[in-house]
């Protein structure tokens, strides 16, 4: 039996890594849970910034690209 191929990212994925690499977030890293049993979310974004400043822009233009979906 095939099991049931999983779709690509979703647009909300997709959201979020494109508002942190707009401000130039490090590390950059995407997890797919969906085939986790028990997992508490579907996806795990992370990512790192220099300074405290830039932190603050990630999670700005994470909102703000979020927003806009």
């Amino acid at each position: 039996m095939k099991k049931a191929r999983k779709p690509a990212t979703s647009p909300l994925v997709e959201a979020v890594v494109q508002g942190m690499q707009e401000v130039k977030a490090k590390d950059i890293v995407h997890l797919d849970l969906r085939g986790v049993p028990g997992a508490v979310c579907d996806h795990f974004i992370i990512c790192s910034g220099d300074s405290t400043t830039q932190v603050e822009a990630i999670a700005r233009s994470v909102e703000k690209a979020t927003l806009q979906q």
